[in-house]
């Protein structure tokens, strides 16, 4: 009989390093329009890497309980994320800037959401108040970590309890909240792109296109309106002459 080997429930991409001394600040602000800072952009890189290596052949084969089963999951994943740090370069360090809460899921204590390595329940709202990352980041986490619980109250409490999952189960755990995640950072962008097109710069669009939902690979940005006008008005006293 095979063993069964624990799989942690646990948002594994993002890092913990505290609470903030400030409320999380919006990152995507409509207001302003300004390009999000580079650690936004980074994070939504990474998460769509995690996916994209959750959804492979070579994940979606494994489904055993046993020690090297675990282990090949684990590498493979691994292996992926490792290739997505290389891809993508890290951004200059900033004294402003916390990565968001880092979340589990507690098999012992009812799938409840907590943070890590405090263990203390955690709500959305004190998530926010407590980190001083950015607010899409830190709701994208939240978004992650409640797929991931929705998937935990659905399994058998006697298997929480002992945390005896397969490979498989613990993907589609994996595959649940990462999904969640790029969901909640991809309506972000969407909102961004949908009040900011027009006045945008035009490297800031093809920034948000590259990291937002494929619809916005197709659409091209508006280009700024004060150019737009400078342009018109340069046509116009080009047709009166």
């Amino acid at each position: 009989m095979k063993r069964a080997v624990p799989i942690l429930f646990a948002v594994l991409f993002f890092t913990w390093q505290g609470p903030g001394l400030e409320a999380s600040m919006q990152c995507m602000d409509t207001r302003n329009c300004k390009t999000p800072p580079c650690e936004l952009m980074y994070e939504i890189k990474m998460a769509k890497a995690r996916l994209r290596g959750l959804n492979k052949g070579v994940l979606a084969a494994l489904d055993e309980t046993d020690e090297q089963e675990s282990a090949r999951y684990n590498q493979a994943l691994d292996e992926e994320m490792n290739n997505a740090y290389r891809k993508y370069a890290k951004c200059p360090p900033q004294k402003f800037y916390q990565p968001p809460p880092r979340l589990i899921v507690s098999l012992y204590r009812d799938c409840e959401i907590l943070t890590y390595p405090q263990f203390k329940t955690q709500s959305l709202k004190e998530a926010l108040d407590g980190s001083a990352s950015c607010s899409e980041l830190v709701e994208a986490v939240y978004a992650g970590a409640q797929a991931r619980q929705s998937r935990c109250l659905a399994m058998d409490a006697n298997q929480r309890h002992q945390k005896k999952i397969s490979a498989a189960e613990a993907r589609e755990l994996d595959k649940a909240e990462t999904e969640a995640k790029v969901k909640a950072l991809e309506a972000s962008v969407l909102q961004f792109w949908n009040s900011c097109t027009g006045v945008m710069s035009e490297a800031t669009a093809r920034q948000m296109a590259k990291v937002g939902p494929d619809v916005l690979r197709k659409t091209p940005a508006k280009k700024p309106a004060k150019k737009s006008a400078k342009r018109a008005g340069g046509a116009a006293g080009r047709g009166s002459r």
